[in-house]
């Protein structure tokens, strides 16, 4: 009989082996392009500049930061993050009287060493007056009430705040001669609000008034 070639045969597909054991680690790989030293010259996309002897923090609207405040060197890093986490948290921060974006009544900003609420409407590119458009905010104030005496008056108060006085010398205009205190609010340069809590009979008492173009009378809550 001639002998006939078929080929190979391949027989069933057997079955799957056992996984093979870890292969070795491979090394450690080159440093990226963005591991920041403060001879880094290629800024980190929207978070830090260099300068090839400083590195920068930019930042919210994306403009490198400038001065020694806001670099990260050995001695000024940890003043630098606290200062622009604290600007960013608590208000948008301006570098110069240029508002660097729009302020609606109320809206409140970083600005020197201040904060501030706008008392009237700021435009961006604006100019930020202080006691113009804008007033400071004393943040301690509002735990340490500002003392009043009989030579001040609740409807010239200077500033938002608390302000106290005691039983021996009162301000003109409180609602009742007791001792007590009172927040002052502003919304606008001419919109103020008042609210006046006194001791009473020792029971406490809450009054508010409103200003427009001049105070309104007193209103018990």
């Amino acid at each position: 009989m001639p002998y006939i070639d078929l080929g190979p045969v391949v027989g069933p597909q057997g079955e799957q082996g056992a996984t093979g054991a870890q292969g070795i680690r491979g090394e450690q790989g080159l440093p990226g392009p963005n591991q920041v030293t403060n001879s880094t010259l290629t800024p980190l996309t929207g978070v830090l500049v260099g300068n090839g002897s400083n590195v920068g923090i930019r930042d919210i609207s994306g403009t490198p930061t400038s001065g020694s405040d806001a670099l990260l060197t050995s001695g000024g890093a940890f003043t630098a993050l606290v200062q622009k986490a604290a600007h960013t948290e608590i208000a948008p921060y301006e570098s110069s009287s240029t508002a660097s974006r729009a302020y609606g009544v109320g809206q409140r900003f970083c600005y020197g060493n201040n904060l501030y609420v706008a008392t009237a409407e700021i435009a961006s590119g604006g100019t930020i007056t202080p006691g113009t458009n804008c007033v400071a905010i004393s943040a301690a104030g509002l735990f340490n009430p500002t003392p009043l005496t009989s030579a001040n008056d609740l409807d010239n108060l200077s500033g938002d705040g608390f302000f106290s006085w005691g039983a021996s010398s009162k301000p003109d205009n409180i609602p009742k001669q007791n001792v007590g205190f009172v927040l002052q609010i502003s919304a606008s340069a001419t919109r103020k609000w008042q609210l006046s809590m006194l001791t009473v009979s020792s029971a406490p008492e809450v009054w508010a008034r409103i200003k427009e173009t001049n105070w309104s009378a007193w209103v018990q809550l």
